[in-house]
């Protein structure tokens, strides 16, 4: 058995079939890296081997050869390295799938949750886009020749057979989104798919929220019925806006008893503590009703785990397990509300409850945007008739 040394392995840039070197490298150039002369049966040449990572930090090898002399060698390394700076090279093989993954990637954050631009949920979204609806469809399409006209028959007409018109236009967005960090990134010259016809929402859209009279009917209900765990969970999803995973991520440090402020600084959904959605850490002051229904709360959490309460553990706990609530809980909650009273009504719902009822009390809508984690615009999309409604009364 013969076995080369790793000096021989290293002079051999292709082996044969038998084992043997078809090429043996000579020498390499003392002036330029990359560079080398190498001999084999047609004669004495001189090539380059140059590698690189490409854009999603996989390592990449060109090689060429055949070069009369070493200045001919030298000038071809140049122009490929160029052509690589420039991300030509790598452009034209990078699939959109690839470049979706891509995008995904560079926006997700660590294993701590730290140094993201997208939250958990979000994160999960844009992947199952890739999987279920990008990957079948245009995903291997390469992203230099997508078209319009391909986008909208491959990728819009399929959307359009499996979802609501909504959706269409919210996946839609998420491929504008990516595509236009491709133009920024260079990797394409612009984006092709910004005129794409989108379906429109033929069903009259019916509120979000809630009227008063139905808030105090469930109010009443959950009040009469609900153990203390839901009414005050309750109240404080009504009472703050806040979001299911925000609502279970809050802590005992995260209550201010004395300046009546509650601090919304992270989000507990699929079993993993995390940023805010969008990364929006906010404080939201509140009404002294809530801030005594905790307190009352408080005792009860105390008692529930024998005086060992920390202010490091988690507000809303189970009844039965003493554990932070099932990331199900208050849907179940809403649930059996709605089967009582009659009225739909969902964790999400108290949000937007709680936005209609700052919009008609005439709140800045910065101050109620900063408030939800949310923007001026999501907020006019969502409760533009609102706002109309309370521009016209003034």
């Amino acid at each position: 058995l013969h076995v080369r040394s790793r000096r021989q392995r290293q002079m051999c840039i292709r082996d044969s079939p038998k084992g043997g070197c078809q090429m043996k490298i000579i020498k390499k150039s003392k002036r330029y890296n990359h560079v080398y002369q190498y001999e084999n049966k047609s004669g004495v040449f001189w090539g380059f081997r140059y590698r690189y990572y490409d854009f999603s930090n996989k390592r990449r090898e060109v090689t060429r050869n055949g070069f009369n002399s070493e200045r001919a060698a030298v000038q071809a390394l140049a122009e490929k390295q160029s052509e690589i700076n420039n991300n030509y090279l790598s452009d034209d093989s990078i699939t959109i799938a690839e470049w979706y993954q891509y995008h995904i990637d560079i926006n997700k954050a660590n294993a701590d949750g730290e140094n993201g631009n997208w939250s958990r949920n979000t994160l999960i979204n844009r992947q199952s886009v890739l999987e279920y609806y990008i990957k079948p469809t245009i995903g291997h399409v390469k992203l230099s020749r997508l078209t319009l006209s391909l986008y909208q028959s491959e990728y819009i007409e399929f959307l359009k057979t499996k979802l609501s018109a909504n959706t269409v236009k919210l996946y839609h967005r998420f491929m504008v989104i990516a595509l236009n960090a491709a133009v920024k990134h260079k990797k394409i010259k612009e984006n092709p798919i910004l005129d794409a016809t989108l379906p429109n929402d033929r069903n009259v859209k019916q509120d979000k929220f809630i009227s008063v009279e139905e808030l105090k009917t469930i109010t009443d209900y959950v009040e009469q019925k609900e153990n203390i765990t839901n009414l005050t969970g309750y109240m404080t999803l009504l009472y703050t806006g806040m979001r299911v995973g925000e609502l279970r991520a809050l802590k005992w440090k995260n209550i201010d008893f004395d300046t009546n402020m509650i601090q919304v600084y992270a989000s507990y959904s699929n079993q993993v503590y995390s940023l805010t959605k969008g990364k929006n850490k906010r404080i939201i002051p509140v009404d002294e009703s809530l801030i005594e229904l905790l307190k009352s709360y408080k005792k009860w959490c105390v008692k529930r785990s024998s005086g060992m309460l920390s202010e490091e553990d988690y507000v809303f706990i189970s009844e039965q397990t003493g554990k932070i609530i099932a990331s199900t809980h208050f849907y179940q909650v809403m649930k059996r509300i709605t089967k009582a009273t009659g009225i739909k009504v969902s964790p999400h719902t108290l949000r937007h409850t709680h936005s209609a009822l700052l919009i008609s009390q005439n709140q800045p809508l910065k101050a109620i945007a900063k408030r939800l984690g949310n923007t001026e615009q999501v907020l006019s999309e969502h409760y533009g008739h609102v706002i109309d409604s309370v521009d016209q009364s003034v």
